[in-house]
């Protein structure tokens, strides 16, 4: 019994310092950037878990479990999702090498310089 009351009441103790630290990093205005940064952090995930629970807890029934209406509705309301983006149909991409011995690619013949068409070769053979 001792054993379980210890353990109740370092709980009790563990769970009254995250509470006053909570409190602590959403109301103390830290002046360090740093600290700054990480309280920024903390406030804001605070923030959108508790959105995330409160919203969560709106869409619940009464009873507590969702229902088969309720999900029918979420994904009835759900914002359709784009059509894929398809590539744009393009003519053949060619390859030829410099006068420097680099590797150069071309979009088009027009891209290639006049003196080095002898030497081209396409992407796709």
């Amino acid at each position: 019994m001792i054993r379980i009351a210890r353990f109740l009441i370092w709980t009790v103790v563990f769970l009254a310092i995250l509470a006053a630290l909570d409190q602590f990093m959403v109301r103390v205005p830290m002046k360090i950037t740093g600290v700054q940064s990480v309280q920024r952090f903390y406030v804001d995930f605070r923030g959108r878990i508790q959105r995330l629970v409160l919203k969560t807890a709106r869409s619940l029934p009464a009873g507590g479990a969702p229902t088969v209406e309720s999900i029918i509705e979420k994904t009835e309301t759900a914002p359709p999702r784009p059509a894929p983006v398809q590539p744009e149909a393009r003519g053949p991409k060619f390859f030829y090498v410099d006068g420097q011995g680099e590797l150069r690619f071309a979009d088009s013949l027009d891209e290639v310089p006049e003196r080095f068409r002898a030497s081209i070769k396409r992407l796709d053979q």
